[in-house]
């Protein structure tokens, strides 16, 4: 067995069926399909037998409802392929997908593009890195978020994954599937990408799930990416900048757009200390400004020095105000946190206009 292809699945069944089918079209056919039923509530698992039926090929298993990396590890442990390559349930391929990612099977580690229902059509530059190549080059890889965000559009070796014990973590509940491929460059030694965009992924790029993570999940995914993209540096000899990774920072990149979206502004205010008055959101890009402020200020107050610096780095980054100037101005930010805990709102603005016209 060449390939095993790994779907998590869960109350998916309007669009299942689509997945499997342009599976069965694939013109590479040494593979295996198992489909990972993660307790659904619809009748996903009724669909995922019928396609066993007829299928010798194809494997299922419904097991308690316990997230995608713990369905994923589900689909790891039962993997026979030289090769694993994950799919989502509600996203499919081109007949050509597996043979082009096939195509670089001499490498530990294949990555192609692909395509969005919300028109991103990214086919990267065919490369193939090993050696020196590959430390001289895995910045950029690991920099450019088309190529590492998830885990499909990948082909990993089953292998390095179980010398390794290489698995997604259960703990993390967005943001695993990163942090699940960074560690994974760890164990290679080469890497080949395809000019391929044979991968349609029907979701929004980048967007925020319907579910706010608490302090202590974000706390903990940020070490993770922190810790691993630390030791990449160390591996392969790179300068990774891990001021501006992280989930802090990702988090801090949806809130314009999250907060246009008042049910999950509700859901956000259920689950954090600090309550902004509404009329704060008349005005985005003010409101952008405070969010940074206040949510970055509450992880890091009262923390260490290191950390505290670290939180005036990513300011810098986000409100593009230059660092000597943004140093000079910690002290109105943290009056800025005071004040809106102690919901004197008016004064809060007033400095919160001023932060803002230092922006330009």
């Amino acid at each position: 067995m060449k390939v095993s292809i790994i779907v998590p699945c869960y109350s998916v069944a309007s669009k299942l069926p689509r997945c499997v089918h342009n599976l069965l079209a694939q013109t590479f056919t040494d593979w295996e399909l198992i489909l990972i039923d993660d307790g659904s509530t619809d009748n996903t698992w009724d669909i995922c037998n019928s396609f066993t039926k007829n299928n010798a090929h194809i494997h299922a298993v419904h097991k308690e409802n316990g997230g995608v990396s713990s369905a994923r590890n589900t689909g790891i442990e039962i993997a026979k392929g030289e090769f694993i390559t994950f799919i989502d349930s509600d996203d499919y391929v081109k007949p050509d997908y597996l043979q082009k990612l096939v195509e670089g099977q001499e490498a530990d580690l294949v990555l192609c593009g692909f395509r969005s229902s919300t028109g991103i059509d990214f086919t990267p530059e065919p490369q193939y890195l090993i050696g020196d190549d590959l430390s001289k080059n895995i910045q950029a890889i690991v920099e450019n978020d088309y190529l590492l965000y998830s885990p499909w559009c990948k082909l990993f070796r089953r292998d390095i994954i179980q010398k390794h014990q290489h698995r997604f973590d259960p703990e993390i509940r967005l943001g695993e599937d990163t942090i699940f491929c960074y560690k994974y460059l760890l164990y290679c030694s080469s890497i080949k990408v395809v000019a391929s965009n044979s991968y349609f992924y029907d979701g929004v790029w980048g967007g925020y799930k319907k579910y706010v993570l608490t302090r202590q999940e974000v706390e903990y995914l940020d070490k993770a990416e922190i810790t691993t993209l630390h030791n990449i540096n160390q591996h392969f000899n790179c300068r990774i900048d891990l001021t501006y990774r992280g989930y802090h920072v990702a988090m801090l990149k949806g809130l314009y757009e999250k907060f246009r979206d008042y049910d999950t502004f509700e859901m956000y205010t259920r689950t954090h200390d600090v309550l902004p008055p509404e009329h704060f959101f008349a005005n985005h890009k003010l409101s952008y400004i405070f969010w940074g402020i206040v949510e970055l200020e509450t992880l890091y107050v009262d923390k260490e020095y290191c950390a505290g610096k670290l939180f005036m780095q990513r300011l810098h980054h986000f409100f593009t105000i230059p660092t000597n100037q943004l140093l000079s101005y910690s002290y109105k930010m943290r009056l800025i946190h005071y004040l809106v805990k102690s919901k004197h709102y008016t004064m809060a603005h007033v400095l919160l206009i001023f932060l803002s016209i230092l922006k330009h």
